[in-house]
């Protein structure tokens, strides 16, 4: 998958490389044209082709979504060093997780400082995802 954003105010698209990450049937979009070159980045998690989760922590899975993340940033002309804003969902009290995904989060952007919002939920995408990852990026 590629995006790149043209004067025009367009993307050019190909979901090949998203499609390595899921098997995409309906929902497949993981980004939103935003305002002057802004792209928004729909929740990545730790799921297989089958939708599946992989892990069973909050580590790994937080690893797996930045993985994720990373793939489409780059896919799309972007990179970690241009994200803007992230919003970390986890299933539980944030507060609980901190000292986990902190250094996770601080290895992922290097760096780079974009803004960074947590939020505990009561539930995800599926029962056994324990973290997602939403992202605004530029992209050049």
């Amino acid at each position: 998958m590629h995006f790149r954003y043209k004067e025009s105010g367009e993307f050019n698209t190909d979901f090949s490389a998203y499609r390595a990450i899921y098997n995409c049937k309906s929902f497949c979009r993981s980004f939103s044209k935003g305002w002057k070159g802004q792209l928004y980045i729909s929740g990545q998690v730790d799921w297989n082709q089958q939708y599946e989760t992989t892990e069973k922590s909050v580590e790994e899975q937080t690893r797996r979504a930045l993985n994720n993340l990373k793939i489409v940033l780059e896919n799309a002309g972007s990179s970690v060093g241009q994200l803007l804003h992230i919003h970390v969902y986890v299933h539980g009290e944030l507060g609980e997780y901190m000292n986990t995904i902190a250094p996770i989060f601080s290895e992922f952007v290097g760096e780079s400082r974009p803004a960074v919002t947590g939020i505990g939920v009561a539930s995800l995408a599926s029962p056994g995802t324990l973290v997602e990852i939403e992202a605004v990026t530029s992209v050049k």
